[in-house]
Parts: C-alpha cells; sequence; structure tokens
C-alpha cells in the first residue's frame, strides 16, 4: 500500500524523509537484524500507508521480518532488495554490494533459505534524471519497495535540504513496479 503513498509528484518532509537517510553501523559482511522503524503516510483522500523502513547498512544483509508488512530501504545505489525465507520465516533483506556479494551467495545456496524474490532497485529508474537537472536539486535517491502482498517496486526521488535533518524534502519523480527473478 506504501506506492498508493508515494504516487509521482508527492513530497515527503520532516522526520519521514530524513528516516530515510539513515544509515545503520558498518556490518561484517554478514546478516544482521537491522534497527528498522515503523512509519505512516497520508494516503491520497484520506486514510494512512502504514510501512517498515530498513536502513542501509555498509558492508551488510540487514534484514527485517516482514511480517505481512510494506517494507522499505534506501541508499541504493547497485545493492539487492531480496526477499527470502530461513526456515520459514520471512524476511526482507538490503545486501550491500559489492562488498556483501559473496556472502549473500553463500547464504543463498544453503538449504534452509529459498529466495521469493531478488531486484536492484537502481537498474530500474532513471538514474540520470535524479542526477542532472535543475540546479535546486541537491541530489537524487533510489529506494526500494516489497509490499505485504509480494510487488517489488523501484523508487526514483530527488532530495533537497539537509541529508539526516527535519529539513530534508523528498520528491517522488518515478515509481516502477519490477518483476523480480
Amino acid at each position: 500500500m506504501l506506492e498508493r503513498a508515494l504516487g509521482k509528484g508527492t513530497v515527503i518532509d520532516g522526520p519521514t524523509a530524513a528516516m530515510f537517510f539513515k544509515q545503520d553501523p558498518t556490518g561484517s559482511a554478514a546478516e544482521v537484524e537491522g534497527g528498522s522503524v515503523e512509519f505512516s503516510l497520508d494516503l491520497p483522500g484520506g486514510g494512512k500507508a502504514d510501512g517498515v523502513y530498513l536502513p542501509y547498512r555498509p558492508n551488510g544483509i540487514n534484514y527485517v521480518a516482514q511480517q505481512g508488512r510494506d517494507v522499505i530501504s534506501s541508499q541504493f545505489t547497485g545493492c539487492y532488495m531480496v526477499k527470502y525465507t530461513v526456515g520459514g520465516a520471512t524476511r526482507i533483506a538490503h545486501v550491500a554490494t559489492p562488498e556483501c556479494k559473496d556472502a549473500w551467495a553463500a547464504m543463498k545456496a544453503r538449504a534452509d533459505v529459498k529466495v521469493l524474490a531478488e531486484f536492484k532497485p537502481s537498474d530500474h529508474v532513471d538514474v540520470a534524471l535524479l542526477y542532472g537537472g535543475s540546479s535546486d536539486i541537491a541530489k537524487g535517491e533510489v529506494l526500494g519497495i516489497i509490499t505485504g502482498s509480494g510487488y517489488c517496486i523501484a523508487v526514483a526521488a530527488f532530495r533537497s535540504g539537509e541529508q539526516n535533518r527535519n529539513n530534508t524534502q523528498l520528491r517522488i519523480a518515478q515509481l516502477v513496479l519490477v518483476k523480480a527473478n
């Protein structure tokens, strides 16, 4: 349902936008349960869309138990966003690449791990759109969403303001439904 709250042109600001730049401490190329944050966004026409933010962890495979919820992560420049099970429990992870590529490959090869979806959000949006253009746009951001119903969505957003401050603002430029492999 998060995708309904993030239509093209939607602006996210203040603490919610700043949350998307939160980064967990550097990992050790292993799977760890991340410091996720639950949040809500307003839906057009009323109501709320609830989600879980999963921070990027440099040199880590950061995950959260999905529990049927929409999960969003950010700071995708080549990392994978994956939905998988370990012993039957469903998880969503942000896999840092290239540093965790081998650790992720080894994990996927385990008998108790089953990959349900895997995609690179940055492969599915117009990255040039984010980094070119108007001088008032400080930088672009690529986000990934895996919904509770299993959809994979890549999101491109323009960023303004100061990272990790309450004046950060994201303006959604593009949402792409991805057929994950």
